[in-house]
């Protein structure tokens, strides 16, 4: 009777191991399966060892004359030995889970390195735009003999491009890292939004990047209702942004965040090319009369998960970095008098 309540035991053992690991890991039963068939196969020649580890333990024990036992110690040792399996096949498992963590980690670390060199890359454009801007100015004005004024400074400095090609930039590398994802290049298009003196969200600032015209966004105009800060029904995110005054707001499919109830479209026309959104809070900013105001920098795509949650450290730093020179050459337009 003991060997039989052992050899139950040894099952219900099993059984325990199986459902605890693959119950957690959420693996079909089909697989489980599968993966006894392959633990049987990897079994036997464990099996036959600790077969000839038994009868020699029992021979030396002199075990033979007494079969009551032999069936304890046999019992044992198949106990014994199935623990081992599972635990063997657990720690296998943490192992390869660590080793997976590793190479996921790794991955995300050459990414973020490959993405803050794009990111400094970038930087480097503008910069060098805005540099043989003023360079050119310098060297005219003493080619000419003339004396320093300041519409010489507010000619090398011109904001108004500047901020153009801030946003240029931006989208370039927006439309980049899309086309490397989603195998397409997406249209992006950038709005630096700014607080007017209704009390209305309005772009300052916008472009399109694979259209050439300068106003690129109208829902401000048709549904000014939700473009109002102190909007309480449909808010578009960029009042959301504000209000909230979240660093960061992503919509990966906007199609399916409506679906849900989590955003909304302001007509059927914009699911034709409002498939993904990220708003940037960009706190106060400069509007070009000397007003210091709330400001949101809004980008869209006309393709699904451009931007994603899973992006949003990355997205974060890349925005906040943009946000900055594009602070900086607000206030420069409005302190060089330029009109917006």
């Amino acid at each position: 009777m003991l060997p039989m309540n052992m050899a139950v035991i040894a099952g219900l053992m099993t059984i325990l191991g199986l459902i605890l690991h693959f119950g957690v890991h959420r693996v079909s039963w089909q697989k489980i399966t599968w993966k006894w068939i392959e633990w049987v196969v990897k079994g036997i020649p464990d099996v036959l060892t600790l077969g000839i580890l038994t009868a020699t333990a029992i021979a030396k024990l002199n075990l033979e004359t007494d079969s009551s036992l032999w069936a304890v110690a046999t019992s044992l040792a198949g106990v014994m030995f199935v623990t081992w399996k599972i635990l063997q096949y657990r720690v296998e498992s943490c192992l390869k889970a660590a080793d997976k963590e590793i190479k996921n980690r790794l991955e995300r670390a050459k990414s973020e390195s490959r993405f803050r060199t794009e990111l400094l890359a970038a930087f480097h454009v503008f910069v060098k735009r805005k540099l043989d801007r003023t360079l050119a100015v310098v060297v005219s004005r003493q080619n000419s003999d003339r004396s320093a004024s300041i519409s010489n400074a507010r000619e090398a400095l011109t904001p108004t491009p500047q901020l153009r090609q801030i946003l240029e930039t931006l989208g370039t590398l927006l439309q980049a890292r899309g086309n490397d994802k989603l195998g397409r290049r997406p249209n992006v298009r950038l709005g630096v939004y700014v607080e007017g003196a209704d009390g209305a969200m309005k772009p300052l600032h916008a472009i399109s990047m694979n259209q050439g015209h300068t106003e690129p966004f109208s829902s401000y105009r048709d549904h000014q209702e939700g473009f109002q800060v102190g909007a309480t029904d449909r808010q578009s995110q960029i009042v959301r942004c504000v209000r909230e005054k979240t660093p960061i707001m992503i919509v990966a499919d906007c199609e399916n965040a409506a679906e849900k109830g989590d955003f909304f479209f302001f007509s059927e026309v914009q699911r034709n090319y409002l498939k993904s959104l990220c708003v940037h809070y960009l706190e106060e900013v400069c509007d070009g009369t000397g007003r210091m105001v709330e400001g949101v920098l809004s980008i869209d795509a006309d393709l699904s998960n451009v931007f994603e949650e899973t992006e949003r450290e990355d997205l974060l730093l890349c925005l906040q970095e943009f946000g900055l020179r594009i602070k900086f050459e607000m206030l420069l337009k409005s302190l060089l008098g330029e009109k917006s």
